[in-house]
């Protein structure tokens, strides 16, 4: 006897590639020693209406400089959408 098991799928993730714009930054910054100081960031970002929140991994400062982000700036995200965040690569 067959049994006919319909499979059972998690919804998949949206892949983007697109420009946003950014409409908020909340940055943190502690001090790391002979490395600088950390810097933690967290975007705001928004296209077609829709808002999105990136969280960018921590970098030190003596070792990767100081490129901020600021509100209005336009930044290329190539990634995965869950929910209201973005994956970025």
């Amino acid at each position: 006897m067959i049994y006919l098991v319909p499979l059972l799928t998690a919804p998949l993730a949206q892949n983007v590639d697109a420009e946003y714009k950014i409409v908020r930054v909340e940055r943190t910054e502690v001090f790391a020693g002979k490395l600088g100081r950390l810097v933690n960031e967290t975007l705001t970002v928004e296209r077609d209406g829709a808002t999105y929140t990136v969280k960018l991994n921590g970098r030190h400062t003596a070792i990767h400089g100081h490129h901020t982000y600021r509100e209005g700036d336009s930044i290329r995200l190539r990634g995965s959408i869950h929910d209201n965040q973005i994956d970025a690569r």
